[in-house]
């Protein structure tokens, strides 16, 4: 079972076997889906969004 504690920031050693660049991806993707569905951005959110480098949101936002 997952903690909430156990996900705070990007372990190379994570229980889901993701990369940094598909953990950043994420955090981009949950802060634009709440974006677009006007709710206002859950506190966890907007602090892992803002952990993301400014080259992969540059990368992901010219990705279609």
């Amino acid at each position: 079972m997952i903690k909430k504690s156990d996900i705070q920031r990007f372990t190379p050693n994570n229980c889901l076997g993701w990369t940094e660049e598909q953990w950043h991806r994420y955090w981009y993707d949950m802060y634009h889906n709440n974006l677009m569905s006007c709710m206002p951005q859950p506190p966890n959110i907007v602090v892992h969004y803002s952990r993301i480098p400014t080259k992969l949101i540059i990368k992901f936002s010219k990705k279609k």
